[in-house]
């Protein structure tokens, strides 16, 4: 099948990119021919933007654009090499005539926070398919968040989502509390499947890295999305504990250039213990067999973080202020013989959802 996939746009969120790399993976795998539908700002617009800039002002915004390609340029070139082919930019896609020509037998949207109101600014009906009228395109969410367990939309624009929804073959979100949602919100039902990024093996990401010379061999691996004095005591205070060295990954060179995807990952593998405030910072500890401690991000929805530790038993890994940073946890053993074995049966049944929903479609 020719399948296309939706999700937020690629900035310069590790997370992000990987399950796109993943659920792409997986596809193709699959035996199926895959696009990813192209959101991102287009260049005209920024053109016209610059145009209507002047003085020190215009020299402002094309300082601002060269510095954001250079914190870019390591996401573009794994963007280039691994997520490609991309349909034209989404907002020509709304052209009827635009979108047919790719004759798509499925559309995918997910994972990560397609559908939560407040995360990205283009229209929420892009990710509901609202531009495909195509009958014979299968309409599929694959483990989409709503990032928070609260209904954000008012009730217009639940009324216009909810008829799209209704479109859909099947959906799957990625937290147990967006099984609700669809249901009271959006009337259909849901299931719900892992994270794209649990259901590949470890070496899939291993073989990213490559050959790579090892820059990070031990220690505590911190990788933090929000710093705050907090977090930095809630380290040092473990660090002290179990007596390791820290280091970071995903922090901008001296040049403001992000690390590569791939010196991130290696920074999860050879870590002896991983602090993140990150949802596939947890991922990928979890992928990587590395015990962890979990720091609550609210901003970023909390709830994806209870979700992700109640389906391996670990909620305790998860703390959300310094005061509530309990040192048992950071020394008990984790079994991950049991917790393996729970990732090869979520992995399984987002397998199985998959191969299920994506088979010939008759348009009915």
């Amino acid at each position: 099948m020719k399948v296309g996939i939706l999700t937020l746009p690629f900035h310069t969120n590790y997370g992000g990119f990987l399950q796109a790399y993943a659920l792409k993976h997986l596809l193709l795998k699959e035996g199926h021919e895959v696009y990813f539908i192209d959101n991102a700002y287009s260049e005209p617009q920024f053109k016209k933007l610059a145009k209507l800039l002047v003085g020190r002002f215009r020299k402002g915004y094309l300082k601002q654009i060269r510095q954001t390609k250079l914190e870019r340029k390591n996401f573009e070139e794994f963007r280039s090499k691994y997520l490609t082919p991309f349909t034209e930019n989404i907002r020509q896609l709304h052209n009827p005539q635009k979108l047919s020509k790719y004759a798509f037998d499925a559309l995918v949207v997910g994972s990560d926070q397609v559908w939560r109101k407040n995360y990205d600014i283009t229209r929420k009906a892009d990710y509901f398919f609202d531009f495909s009228s195509r009958k014979e395109t299968a309409l599929i969410s694959y483990a989409a968040s709503f990032g928070v367990d609260q209904w954000e939309y008012n009730e217009q624009e639940t009324e216009a989502l909810a008829q799209l929804a209704q479109k859909f073959k099947a959906v799957s979100v990625r937290e147990n509390s967006g099984i609700p949602l669809c249901q009271i919100h959006l009337k259909v039902p849901a299931t719900q499947l892992v994270d794209p990024t649990l259901v590949l093996d470890k070496n899939v990401y291993l073989n990213l890295v490559g050959r790579k010379a090892t820059t990070n061999k031990g220690g505590l691996c911190t990788y933090i999305l929000d710093p705050t004095e907090e977090k930095t005591e809630i380290i040092d205070r473990v660090c002290k504990e179990i007596n390791l060295k820290k280091y970071g990954v995903g922090i901008k060179d001296h040049a403001g250039t992000y690390p590569a995807i791939a010196d991130w990952i290696e920074g999860f593998a050879n870590a002896d213990y991983i602090v993140t405030d990150s949802f596939h910072g947890c991922v990928f500890s979890i992928i990587f067999n590395k015990p962890f401690i979990a720091i609550g991000n609210a901003h970023r929805g909390l709830t994806r973080f209870n979700s992700l530790l109640e389906l391996f038993d670990l909620e305790e890994r998860l703390v959300t202020s310094i005061d509530k940073l309990n040192f048992a946890p950071v020394s008990k053993p984790l079994n991950w013989d049991q917790i393996n074995q729970r990732t090869k049966e979520l992995s399984s049944q987002s397998l199985n959802f998959l191969r299920k929903n994506l088979q010939n479609h008759d348009g009915k």
